[in-house]
């Protein structure tokens, strides 16, 4: 009896030899392997000044992260500028949302464990792209640098937020919201309405790169001066 087309193929199949794998192959690390595991969260401070910042171990082989195997600390603070550099970096990259702000009960158990897990799903998928992998000059630093901070980047990786900038937002705080008039007077030649003065000298020796917390710390030191001047001029003007 004649075999079947299906039957010839079947037995030409079974003949062939299987490589067989080595220890290695079956057991060894994959080609590209990437772990990212988010633990250890630690509250520190005291107050208004308490944050938690968490462990971030990464494991990996891919030719984009310099070490092999790290573990470094970072706080949400981190999280939330590290996000929007990504974007800034990667407009052909949908980045994934953070776990949301909490204003209240931030350090019990539950809502830090809440977040860690939410950091640690958002981190594993943008380490884990590979435009990101070649596209971004943080994402390795962010990831395993133990000596990274935020004022060696800007958005594209340079330092930024310069006394030019301060000036423009001076000069914004000055036209848009510390204008004061005294209620019931009218402004004479020797009384105008109380625009406030700022004293800017400080920032022409300000040509230096500012980081982003030095820049809000002096634009706050400038907002806060304005506004202890607007309260001077009220009171000199109800005596």
């Amino acid at each position: 009896m004649a075999s079947s087309p299906t039957q010839k193929n079947f037995d030409a199949t079974s003949r062939l030899t299987m490589k067989e794998q080595t220890p290695d192959e079956m057991y060894g690390i994959p080609e590209n392997s990437l772990e990212i595991e988010i633990r250890n969260p630690q509250t520190h401070g005291f107050g208004r000044k308490m944050f938690t910042d968490y462990e971030i171990v990464c494991t990996t082989n891919i030719p984009a992260f310099k070490l092999t195997h790290s573990k470094v600390r970072r706080r949400y603070s981190d999280f939330e500028w590290f996000r929007d550099v990504l974007e800034r970096e990667s407009s052909r990259v949908n980045i994934p949302p953070l776990p949301g702000k909490v204003f209240t009960n931030r350090f019990t158990d539950e809502v830090i464990e809440a977040r860690r897990e939410g950091l640690e799903r958002f981190l594993q998928i943008v380490a884990g792209h590979p435009l990101l992998q070649t596209g971004s000059k943080v994402l390795s630093a962010f990831i395993q640098d133990p000596n990274f901070s935020r004022e060696k980047y800007n958005m594209t990786g340079s330092k930024v937020n310069t006394a030019q900038q301060l000036q423009k937002s001076v000069g914004t705080i000055r036209n848009q919201t510390l204008s004061y008039r005294v209620p019931g007077n009218q402004p004479n030649n020797n009384q105008k309405d109380n625009q406030l003065s700022f004293d800017t000298t400080w920032m022409e020796n300000k040509n230096e790169p500012l980081s982003n917390d030095q820049f809000i710390e002096e634009l706050g030191r400038v907002q806060a001066d304005a506004l202890e001047k607007l309260i001077k001029n009220a009171r000199q003007s109800d005596v």
